[in-house]
Formats: C-alpha cells, sequence, structure tokens
C-alpha cells in the first residue's frame, strides 16, 4: 500500500508489524531451543546444539568419481579406497626393503595346529591387535582353552 499511495502511516505500520513478526519469531525460537534443551533426548539436544552454532546437517554428500557426480555411500568409499591404495602403492614402491602384506587374493600356506601354536609362543600378549582386530590375549586364550578342552 505504500509504494501507491506514499502514506507514511502504511509505511509506520508495516515497519509495526514487522517488529512484532520478528519478536514472536525469537520468542518461539526460545521456546523451542528451551523444550530441546530440557528433553533427555542427546540427539535432540546435539542438534539444538548445532543448530545453535548455525551447523546445518547435510543429507547426503554428492562427489565427482571419474567425472560423474555421485552421492552412493558404497561408491564414495570405494573411490576414496582406491585413492588411497594407489597412494600407497606409490609411497611403498619409493621405499626399498619393505615387505608387502599378504592380500587376500593370495593363497596362504597350509599349517597345522601345532605350528600355529609353536608360532603364537614368540608373540607378546598384549591387547593391541593386529590386522584382523584381534587382541593376541584373546587368540592365546582362546588356544589355551582348546587345549583345556581337548584334555578333558
Amino acid at each position: 500500500m505504500y509504494k501507491i499511495s506514499q502514506d507514511v502511516h502504511f509505511l509506520n505500520k508495516v515497519k509495526d508489524e514487522n517488529k512484532k513478526l520478528k519478536r514472536v519469531i525469537s520468542s518461539e525460537t526460545k521456546r523451542v531451543f528451551q523444550k530441546k534443551a530440557e528433553t533427555s533426548n542427546c540427539k535432540s539436544f546435539w542438534q539444538m546444539v548445532n543448530q545453535m552454532q548455525g551447523r546445518v546437517p547435510t543429507k547426503s554428500t554428492t562427489i565427482n568419481v571419474n567425472g560423474i557426480p555421485t552421492s552412493c555411500p558404497v561408491t564414495l568409499a570405494n573411490s576414496f579406497a582406491d585413492y588411497f591404495e594407489g597412494k600407497i602403492k606409490k609411497l611403498t614402491e619409493k621405499m626399498p626393503g619393505i615387505t608387502k602384506r599378504v592380500h587376500e587374493a593370495e593363497r596362504m600356506e597350509d599349517f597345522s595346529i601345532k605350528e600355529l601354536e609353536d608360532a603364537l609362543k614368540y608373540f607378546k600378549t598384549k591387547m593391541s591387535t593386529g590386522p584382523d582386530g584381534l587382541p593376541m590375549r584373546l587368540v592365546k586364550s582362546s588356544m589355551l582353552r582348546r587345549d583345556l578342552l581337548r584334555c578333558s
């Protein structure tokens, strides 16, 4: 109306209504945040904290893989794995004397339980894990339990 009539009364009315609207939005925002802060739901609480800090969660990430945009988690994971595997290959090729780990595609030689038990004696019993994710303490104790069960 102000643009058409150029009446200052309408301009002041619009400004007053805008101020009221901002106050209502502000008080409602505070009420919603207060309600989320009082909840026992941790996820809701941290969503509120992130929202207050201006962090907006992303639903999916789209990245160009070989020039094609994709958001498929499996494709993205494989792309990252390929990238870092290539980096490691380049680094290990430059370093002489590095022994390469046995890949799953390569065949392992057969071994007996006795050979396994003998080899396990040389490993330190620690909680740290190997490439399989199993702690040596667990491996050794399972072999010991197997021997106890066999003797019973």
